[in-house]
This record gives structure tokens, C-alpha cells and sequence, in this order.
């Protein structure tokens, strides 16, 4: 076969031969290009800040020729959407695409396939799978500082924080924290995350570098000591179903904010910024109590934080025990107590009062949690009973050992009971057979 060019046009026929026959099919004119089905591309994608350069090269291309091409990309999860960009290459050597948009610290995987003009398409090229870096615009740092108390020469320590990049991100960042005298353009580096200050007012700044330039930067304000700032009122705490409800009074003076920072043992701090007088403190640990402190937020400073202590955001009951049990015959007083050693003890909703006959069936009466005895009736005289009292939290159950009493014989505060009623009394009359009825009327 003669060298074709790939834009020319041919005739094509078929022909079938034997010994004694000779056939042909139809003529078929084609275009070389339309038929073509090329070899798929070489693929590469590379990150770029808060974007995705993706780029491929096409084998054999003739630079002459517009290739089409279908990019088609996703986030790799468990049931990603798929995204499918179509676009002509006219430098088949060096094709490109820019992908924006995409999440911080996420997989993508990518594939490319290209044809020329109405030729049918390549194969996929082979997926590739890239990990996105960090984007700026969704980091903030949210710095913030704790100060933890002040030497006898007036120096302070002040514990800062702030927020750490997702874990399923690789960047490599590097942090440098300074201090200097609020108004003071020099500083000081802290040379760690606890930075060491006089009384004065200061300025504690943070700078966040990726390869050599800055990607983040925040600042906090550290007040004076004594100075006259705002600072919020009636700070109060209470738990609620595993949460703690944080309330205060605002200051008179304006503020923009105000932030909450909370901790269980002093070396490990939450924090959240709120515009409202009111926070939500959630994924708290268990019967772990919590030292809670609210500082209003000013345009270019913060005012003097609030604190309230230990406060817990669930708890049991305490122990549960009965002191005491007064039978009559159809009735019988039970009084309880309850104590806890525990600093997270719950706050008790209510308490329930089991009781039963010995195999029989068991009743229960409930009371409010404010309450520690219950009168139970529509007893039987001269049976024996087990009770024992259980206690509720919004988060847990605590029950009393089982006690055991005996009602009483109806004795004579049940006839003086009967005194007062109509009845009849039929008496034998010694020894004989004769009875004689007794009718009582009510005086």
C-alpha cells in the first residue's frame, strides 16, 4: 500500500477471488481523519496553590490538525460527582487545563481522552490521583491567648493557640510567633507557644509560611493589668444533655464579639467566638468538669474575661439510700437520701419508688427530684414487702439496696375508722347457737 495522508480522501473496495469466480464490493470513500482512532494521551497534574494545573501530551500528533478532548475529573469519596470538561487542543504537544475550585486537602482523580475532528475517541489515558494542598481562603488561624497568671515581678506568661490544619493535609508550614508592647512596631519573638509579657498591654502576632512565603497571619490583643476595659456580667452555666448553655449579661460599653474559651484541666483549651450572649459547649467529655471563661471582643482589642468553674456537662446520680421506713397496715412512709463524693454528680430529675410483694407483682410511684420521701397506700395488712428507690439524670440511673418491711394488723386506728361509718356486728351469745346483730349508726 501506498503512504496516505492523513487528510486525503481514498476509495476503498473489497474484492473476493477464487478459481472460478471474481467479486467486488461497493466503493467506500473515507477521510483518513475521521477514522483515525489515535493512541491516548500521557497525563500529569501538578497542584498550584488553591487550583490544579493538569496537562497532556498526545503520541504522534500533527501540530496542523485541532484535536478534541474530553478532561474528566472527581473527588475521590464514596459516592463523588463526576465533572467532564470539553475542550479543542490546537498545541497537541502541550495541552492544558486549570481546575479551580477545588477542596483543601482532598484526593482527585483525573483521566484525559482526545480524537481528531469526527474520528472516533482514544482510549482513557491512565487515572491519575493528586492530593490538593491547603487552600488559603479556607484557613483561618483563629488565634487566641490565655493568660495564666503573673509572677511576683509582674511578669506574665500568656498561653496562645490556634487552629490546626485538617490532618489529611500535607503541607509543610512553618510558624513564628511574636510578641511586642501594643503601639510598638518591634517585638520579640516568643520562641514557643507561651509567650512571657509585663503588666503593660500587648500585641501577640502569628505568621504562617508555606514554602518560604506567607500563607496566614492573625493577631490578639493582650489588655493591661488593671486597665479599664469591658467585661461581661452574671456569667452563668448549666448542663443539658451532654452540652453546657453558657449565658452573660453584656457590658455597657459596644463590642463586636465575644470569645469563649473553655478547659478541663488547664493545659488543654477549646475555643469559640459567638456575637450572641449565649454558647453552646458540645463534644465535651463525660463527667469531666469544665472551667469556662467569656472575654467581649473590641474592634482593636478585647476587654477583661468573666470566669465560671467547674461545671460539668453530664453526671449520675449520687448513691442512693433508704434511712428510713414507717409501716402502718395499709400504708407505709419511705424516706431516702442521696450523697456523692463525685464533682460532676447530675442534677437529679426525679426518683422512683419500687415496691412489691415477695414473687408478686412489682408497682412504682414517682416524685420530682426536689423530693426524698412517699407515702405509698393500698397496702395489704400483715404483708411482707421489698422497696428500693432509683434516681434519674438527664444522662444516667442510680438505685438504692432493696429493703424489706411488714404492715401492721388492722388494729385500733382502723375500728375507730370503722367507729365512724354505718355497719352491723353479728355476736355469739356465750356458748349457744343464738346470735345477736348490732347495728352502728354514725353519731
Amino acid at each position: 500500500m501506498k503512504e496516505m495522508h492523513l487528510g486525503g480522501r481514498y476509495t476503498v473496495t473489497v474484492s473476493a477471488k477464487s478459481a472460478s469466480w471474481e467479486t467486488f464490493s461497493d466503493r467506500y470513500e473515507i477521510t483518513l481523519s475521521t477514522i483515525l482512532n489515535i493512541t491516548r494521551p500521557e497525563l500529569s497534574v501538578t497542584t498550584v496553590s488553591d487550583s490544579l494545573l493538569v496537562e497532556w501530551k498526545i503520541q504522534s500528533c500533527l501540530s496542523e490538525y485541532l484535536y478534541h478532548c474530553q478532561l474528566k475529573y472527581r473527588a475521590v469519596s464514596v459516592d463523588p460527582p463526576q465533572w467532564v470538561i470539553n475542550t479543542t487542543v490546537r498545541n497537541c504537544n502541550k495541552a492544558a487545563a486549570t481546575i479551580e475550585g477545588v477542596e483543601s486537602c482532598r484526593n482527585y482523580t483525573f483521566a484525559v481522552r482526545c480524537a481528531l475532528s469526527e474520528a472516533p475517541w482514544s482510549g482513557w489515558s491512565h487515572e491519575t490521583t493528586v492530593l490538593t494542598q491547603l487552600n488559603k481562603g479556607d484557613f483561618k488561624p483563629r488565634l487566641w491567648r490565655k493568660v495564666m497568671g503573673s509572677t511576683e515581678n509582674g511578669v506574665r506568661k500568656v498561653l496562645t493557640m490556634w487552629k490546626e490544619i485538617p490532618p489529611t493535609c500535607r503541607d509543610a508550614l512553618t510558624f513564628t510567633l511574636t510578641q511586642s508592647r501594643h503601639g510598638d512596631p518591634t517585638g520579640a519573638s516568643c520562641g514557643g507557644s507561651v509567650c512571657v509579657v509585663t503588666q503593660d498591654a500587648h500585641r501577640i502576632s502569628l505568621r504562617i509560611f508555606r514554602d518560604g512565603t506567607l500563607f496566614a497571619g492573625d493577631s490578639v490583643y493582650v489588655p493591661a493589668v488593671g486597665a479599664s476595659l469591658p467585661q461581661v456580667g452574671n456569667v452563668e452555666a448549666r448542663s443539658h444533655e451532654g452540652v453546657i448553655l453558657v449565658t452573660w449579661k453584656a457590658p455597657d460599653q459596644p463590642v463586636s464579639g465575644y470569645m469563649i474559651d473553655y478547659t478541663h484541666d488547664g493545659r488543654r483549651y477549646h475555643w469559640k467566638e459567638s456575637r450572641h450572649t449565649n454558647v453552646t459547649l458540645s463534644d465535651l467529655l463525660d463527667r469531666t468538669p469544665y472551667d469556662v471563661t467569656v472575654t467581649p471582643l473590641l474592634d482593636d482589642g478585647t476587654g477583661h474575661g468573666s470566669q465560671v468553674l467547674q461545671i460539668c456537662s453530664s453526671g449520675d446520680p449520687g448513691n442512693i439510700t433508704i434511712v428510713s421506713i414507717q409501716a402502718e397496715d395499709t400504708s407505709v412512709l419511705v424516706r431516702w437520701k442521696e450523697e456523692s463524693q463525685d464533682a460532676c454528680r447530675g442534677v437529679t430529675v426525679n426518683y422512683t419508688v419500687f415496691y412489691r410483694i415477695h414473687n408478686g407483682r412489682q408497682f412504682n410511684v414517682s416524685a420530682d427530684g426536689t423530693q426524698h420521701e412517699m407515702v405509698l397506700t393500698a397496702l395489704t395488712p400483715e404483708t411482707q414487702y421489698s422497696v428500693y428507690v432509683e434516681a434519674a439524670t438527664l444522662t444516667g440511673r442510680s438505685k438504692s439496696q432493696e429493703s424489706f418491711f411488714k404492715t401492721q394488723k388492722i388494729g385500733e386506728e382502723a375500728l375507730s375508722l370503722l367507729w365512724n361509718v354505718p355497719c352491723s356486728l353479728w355476736i355469739h351469745q356465750g356458748t349457744t347457737t343464738n346470735l345477736i346483730r348490732v347495728v352502728h349508726h354514725p353519731p
